[in-house]
């Protein structure tokens, strides 16, 4: 997004991008620290951190989904809320396709969508409003030497 262009779909093409990247990471990064902690007999510790892919997925894509939005004169709340949320709608229905699929237990399923989708629209609308109230417009560039009359007699008749 630029100075005076209207919200596209293509707009949040690089900030959906980058979100999936981030909740892919925060998801299969927070999978292998728990399987290098079982694998190093640390199984307790690995239990009680088994609620980290759950919240680092939807943090980790709504910071870097947040952070690829242009950020611009023209940018309203809800554009953070469009560049952050349809990563973990995503997600939510491939989990439901897995759980439909293979017959897996849901339990708390319900829940767990609605964390996710909670922590990734707080996270997008606070850094998204911090950028926006960080965001300072281009400063006019000088014009140059060339075009600057200083003296009065210089200027054309």
């Amino acid at each position: 997004m630029t100075e005076g262009t209207t919200v596209t779909f293509a707009s949040f093409v690089r900030p959906w991008a980058a979100g999936l990247v981030g909740f892919l990471v925060g998801e299969y990064g927070a999978g292998a620290l728990l399987g290098s902690l079982v694998r190093s007999g640390d199984r307790e510790q690995a239990l009680a951190l088994s609620w980290l892919p759950w919240v680092a997925a939807p943090v980790l894509g709504a910071l870097l989904a947040t952070l690829a939005v242009g950020v611009v004169a023209t940018t309203r709340w809800w554009h953070w809320l469009v560049a952050v949320l349809p990563v973990p709608l995503g997600a939510v229905g491939v989990t439901a396709a897995v759980i439909v699929l293979t017959g897996a237990a849901a339990t708390g399923f319900a829940l767990s969508v609605v964390a996710q989708l909670v922590l990734a629209a707080g996270v997008g609308l606070a850094l998204g409003t911090l950028r926006r109230r960080a965001w300072r417009p281009p400063t006019p560039a000088e014009p140059p030497v060339s075009y600057v009359v200083d003296r009065p007699e210089d200027l054309p008749a």
